[in-house]
């Protein structure tokens, strides 16, 4: 839901731009136009006025990246059940996150899931806990777009679109 109300918000404010004044005098057609002249009072005037300074719209983004798990980052959020949870590492910004109208995350390395050893360099599978803990962590927009989408091949690659687009309100996109 927070992801559709981000794209809405965005919609919205671009149609809150300026807008060109159409009526003026167009000299190549011979028409000429003058402005409507609306009467108003001037309590009205001042209560448009203040209307229109209430009126603030403001989306809060936050972007996050490269989210590049190494060898190391993998076995620090090795569980002694042999699960993974990788939100520890995020305490320092995990508010921010979550209060975002729009939270965007690079995810530069792949989950190419289980069949694979998880692994850093040189070719990254990262566990599939890390979707999950992104998703709770609050972030709305996953690229999947990067030079080790194809570590693991297109079963690798298949599986992590697999694994990201199970969250509803989350966007995973890159990897199609």
């Amino acid at each position: 839901m927070k992801k559709w109300m981000s794209l809405i918000s965005i919609v919205a404010l671009w149609g809150c731009s300026a807008n060109v004044d159409t009526d003026q005098n167009d000299s190549s057609n011979g028409i000429e136009s003058t402005p409507a002249i609306v009467e108003s009072s001037e309590s009205e005037s001042a209560a448009i006025i203040e209307s229109e300074e209430e009126t603030e719209n403001r989306v809060s983004f936050i972007g996050v990246g490269d989210n590049l798990i190494h060898d190391s980052v993998i076995q620090s959020a090795k569980l002694d059940d042999g699960t993974y949870d990788f939100t520890p590492m995020f305490d320092n910004v995990a508010s921010s996150i979550g209060e975002a109208d729009l939270a965007f995350l690079n995810q530069e390395t792949i989950l190419a899931g289980s069949d694979y050893p998880y692994a850093g360099y040189p070719s990254f599978n990262t566990p599939d806990e890390m979707a999950q803990n992104m998703h709770d962590l609050g972030f709305d927009l996953i690229n999947g777009a990067t030079n080790h989408t194809l570590d693991y091949d297109y079963t690798g690659a298949i599986h992590a679109k697999e694994v990201w687009n199970q969250f509803d309100d989350l966007i995973y996109t890159g990897n199609f």
